[in-house]
């Protein structure tokens, strides 16, 4: 890409359509520089300043344009900028508006972007097929996206799988979890598109160098938790607690591309509910899950998404896995990001590890989370819709 541009994308929006914002930015940031303030500030920016100057960095400004935007000041102050910049030099920056609804588009006059070639969301176009076209977008500028130049197809990179383990007990079969997952990967016509990168012990310094050198599109996470807290190893390999909210922050800050993370712990839904501010969906426990009932979870999870399937849909199908054999009183319903959860006692540090006495009906399963503006049907890592 060009070092002429720092950003090749500014998110223009109103505050109240930041959801929408941030599931455009996740399907953008793979293939591109895009700048989101609530990706890209940092804690004491000036942030009229930084908006400004990343605007005035950036090749294309995107207007997330809605019923919201009339009130939204900040927003009408990017649109002012961004259209006076195209104007001075057209060649130099780009407009384009997004319209969230039909109902947003005559009204669009005031800002100058009625005379602009945009996009309109409807049935048949989502953020994710708006992404695509501004991706394609780029590469008929001329920009180099991934070693591809305009008149060459755009394809999907290889998906990756961070699976981060932490048993400093040595009481899980986390190594038969993750030779199950490699088998089901191997057996699935997409599972050659789908890198499993294992992280054992982990401790805070590895998750921080794994999540830069890898940027998974998972970040998988076998071992042991309690309420507010997740149990990695320190440097000596035994059990350090870290707070859940810190988990999350680290994630956020460095997950560029991710899509999913699974926290195949007890009493992690809190987490997974924390998660989705930031990733599209998050899968966690609200309660103990025994040890068993995650190993077969996780493979079944995996075999179905390397067949094509969409996230909502393999959940769907490994919690069907888990029920046949009795794990779990109900099926695990789909939570969206606006439901907060009440989290359950801490438990002991062997939370996977149920006494064998207790009925399966009891043990806790799976639930997975959705962040707010996000299509349980739209998200699908592999196959020929990803």
């Amino acid at each position: 890409m060009s070092s002429e541009y720092e950003w090749d994308f500014f998110l223009a929006h109103a505050g109240v359509d930041t959801p929408s914002a941030e599931v455009l930015y996740q399907h953008l940031a793979p293939r591109t520089r895009v700048f989101l303030d609530t990706r890209c500030l940092l804690l004491g920016d000036d942030f009229d300043a930084e908006l400004m100057k990343a605007l005035n960095a950036s090749r294309v400004t995107v207007v997330l344009v809605s019923e919201n935007t009339e009130s939204a000041y900040y927003q009408r102050e990017e649109i002012a900028l961004a259209i006076r910049r195209a104007r001075q030099d057209p060649a130099a920056h780009r407009v384009v508006p997004l319209f969230l609804d039909a109902s947003t588009r005559s009204g669009s006059e005031t800002y100058g972007l009625t005379l602009k070639h945009g996009i309109l969301l409807s049935d048949e176009v989502n953020l994710a097929s708006a992404a695509d076209r501004l991706v394609d977008l780029l590469i008929r500028l001329g920009v180099e996206i991934n070693g591809l130049s305009q008149g060459q197809a755009l394809e999907s990179d290889e998906v990756t799988i961070l699976f981060l383990t932490a048993d400093p007990d040595g009481i899980l079969a986390i190594e038969e979890e993750v030779e199950l997952i490699g088998q089901a990967l191997a057996s699935a016509p997409y599972g050659s598109s789908i890198n499993l990168e294992v992280v054992r012990d982990v401790t805070v310094p590895q998750l921080h160098q794994a999540m830069l050198e890898h940027q998974p599109d998972v970040v998988h996470f076998a071992g042991n938790a309690q309420k507010g807290e997740l149990l990695l190893c320190d440097s000596k390999g035994l059990p350090q607690a870290c707070q859940s909210a810190m988990v999350a922050e680290m994630l956020r800050l460095t997950g560029n591309k991710l899509q999913l993370a699974i926290m195949n712990a007890c009493d992690t839904a809190g987490l997974a509910h924390s998660l989705t501010s930031s990733v599209p969906c998050a899968i966690g426990v609200d309660g103990q899950i025994a040890d068993e009932a995650a190993i077969q979870f996780s493979p079944a999870f995996y075999r179905s998404m390397a067949f094509g399937n969409t996230v909502s849909a393999a959940f769907d199908q490994a919690s069907i896995v888990l029920q046949l054999q009795g794990w779990g009183a109900n099926a695990p319903a789909a939570v969206h990001e606006d439901l907060r959860l009440i989290g359950k006692e801490t438990v002991a540090r062997d939370v996977r590890r149920i006494e064998a006495s207790t009925p399966r009906a009891r043990i806790s399963v799976p639930q997975i989370f959705w962040g707010t503006g996000m299509d349980p049907k739209e998200l699908r890592l592999v196959g020929s819709d990803a």
